[in-house]
């Protein structure tokens, strides 16, 4: 199975904006399925934002399959992401630069990487 430090690294990727943002985040666009646009070959990821302020990450890394649970929490522009697996629960703090019905751009608090992600059906 994946790693659970490359999941974290990775979803610390994916939650990444050195782009001034003054519009107002509307929460209700991220409700869905996002997958980014760039990743590492052999990787293949989705997280899904629900109404219930639920996430599910799933995770396909060389044809191994790994699915993590957790809750987000949306503030403004602040994303914060908190995933359980194996009984460690790890909380990640992102800020979203730009979210629209297809797109959104994530800034990495720690790292400040930007990615970008695509809804998808």
């Amino acid at each position: 199975m994946v790693r659970w430090s490359l999941l974290v690294a990775f979803t610390l990727l994916v939650t990444c904006g050195a782009v001034a943002f003054d519009d107002k985040i509307d929460g209700k666009l991220l409700i869905g399925k996002w997958e980014p646009d760039m990743a590492p070959p052999g990787l293949k990821i989705s997280i899904e934002f629900q109404k219930d302020n639920k996430v599910v990450i799933n995770v396909d890394f060389q044809g191994k399959q790994e699915k993590v649970e957790g809750s987000y929490k949306l503030e403004n522009d602040q994303l914060s992401l908190t995933l359980t697996k194996g009984g460690q629960e790890k909380t990640q703090k992102a800020k979203i630069i730009k979210l629209t019905e297809k797109e959104v751009s994530i800034k990495d608090d720690e790292k400040g990487e930007v990615q970008t992600m695509k809804k998808v059906p």
